[in-house]
């Protein structure tokens, strides 16, 4: 019996160790152990020693980007607290709604709003927002964190300032432009999506706001100026850091020095949004108490069991074999194009993980005189399956966080995002065929 599991396909390893990860959360064992778990038995099926397993998890604990990544998420945790004394979250959420026509769509784009800044763990920054809106509590815990969840990412696959979609440009050879009419349509139809099979029973009744637009619109700027503090300085720093040379680039190892040039930023910025708001009336009240509260160390534990389990898969070489099981079995380019990145997805949890790991494969299936539009087509598909696989992956820091901020289990964000994620491939494979008849 060993040995027949010990010769199964990597896809089915894969998707085995994520049924049991997904089940023990189910079962209220906290995510980050279940990870963790998940990462040992991972290992274990991959014929690795008990050192290399003990070493990848310690090494990724230990590492800058767990460090960093940790640091920012208790930050915005912080953050998120200071605004919440200050009635900021509260002012966002009813001046926006007091914007927009109807709070369906208003819950349905706030995060998006949030989202134009690519934050790893997000969803833990803008959950307090639709919280607000939602004030009537007709969504309930899981509605709130899947709402939260799905349409905070809704502007990913073309929104220039996210890793992913840069890192696309930069292996496809697709020009910015290019890229973003590519993947135009995805924000319309993941909102669509979302609003369709998420919000349909949401209807809240709208209250009339006498004030006039510039008004409302001035009271929703004002109430927003800590977010608009961190783009800011985050923006600033990020222009800065692309023309100028660090110290830090040459004098610490380059794991360090990335982590450092991704998470800087925003780090800062957040950091900078905090004195802001701390300064305002009630606004440093509990700031410290957060910092070491125990949601932020459970968050952190999150974060830590996921990134153990991603060393693992990786060290693995669990996502390479997937791939190249695919390819090897004859499968259709169409299929390959789309299983692939899905899995990848899946696998890392991340938009720069199916982008690196899957478009390489796919995009070497295109010819090399392959036109512009068939190149666009390739990169839309592999991109859409591959935010899909992400959406649906438990590895995924926004889940995770989402999962803790909310209290509730895994499986039932995961139940919640299968319905739009999989009508919004089906529109995919559609612009795809569409794309390849120009």
């Amino acid at each position: 019996m060993l040995a027949i599991l010990m010769q199964l396909p990597a896809i089915a390893k894969i998707l085995s160790v994520f049924a049991l990860i997904v089940f023990a959360n189910s079962r209220g064992l906290h995510l980050g152990t279940s990870a963790v778990a998940g990462a040992v038995l991972a290992g274990l099926w991959a014929s690795m020693g008990a050192a290399d397993i003990a070493g990848t998890i310690f090494g990724s604990l230990l590492s800058a980007d767990t460090l960093l990544l940790s640091l920012l998420l208790v930050l915005i945790l912080t953050l998120g607290t200071a605004m919440k004394n200050t009635r900021h979250m509260e002012a966002i959420a009813s001046s926006y709604r007091s914007l927009v026509a109807s709070p369906r769509i208003a819950v349905a784009t706030l995060p998006s709003v949030i989202g134009v800044l690519p934050m790893p763990g997000g969803a833990v920054f803008s959950a307090p927002m639709v919280e607000a809106i939602d004030e009537g509590n007709e969504l309930g815990p899981d509605g709130r964190a899947v709402t939260n969840y799905w349409f905070r990412h809704q502007i990913e696959l073309m929104w220039p300032l996210y890793p992913a979609f840069i890192l696309s440009s930069a292996l496809s050879g697709l020009s910015i432009p290019v890229l973003m009419a590519a993947n135009a349509y995805s924000p319309f139809f993941i909102c669509l999506f979302g609003i369709l099979f998420l919000l349909r029973r949401f209807k809240p009744s709208r209250v009339p706001d006498s004030a006039s637009l510039p008004r409302r619109l001035a009271t929703f700027l004002r109430a927003f100026s800590p977010i608009l503090l961190v783009l800011a300085v985050s923006a600033g720093i990020e222009a800065l850091v692309s023309v100028v040379r660090l110290p830090t680039d040459s004098a610490l190892p380059v794991p360090i020095s990335s982590a450092m040039r991704r998470y800087g930023p925003t780090i800062v910025g957040i950091v900078a949004a905090i004195a802001f708001t701390a300064s305002g009336k009630k606004g440093g009240v509990g700031i410290r108490a957060a910092f070491f509260s125990a949601g932020a160390l459970k968050m952190i534990g999150t974060v830590a069991g996921i990134k153990a389990f991603a060393a693992v898969i990786g060290a693995a070489g669990f996502s390479v074999l997937a791939a190249a099981e695919l390819a090897s079995a004859g499968v259709p380019a169409f299929a390959v194009t789309a299983a692939v990145p899905f899995v990848a997805g899946l696998v890392t949890g991340i938009g720069l993980g199916y982008v690196g790991l899957a478009f390489p494969i796919v995009l070497a299936l295109d010819p090399s005189t392959a036109s512009l539009l068939v190149r666009a087509s390739t990169v839309s598909l592999a991109g859409a399956f591959g935010f899909v696989g992400m959406m649906l992956s438990p590895l995924h820091v926004c889940m995770a966080v989402s999962v803790e901020h909310f209290k509730i289990r895994t499986g039932s964000i995961l139940r919640a995002v299968a319905l739009p994620g999989s009508a919004f491939l089906l529109v995919a494979c559609a612009w795809y065929a569409l794309l390849r008849m120009l």
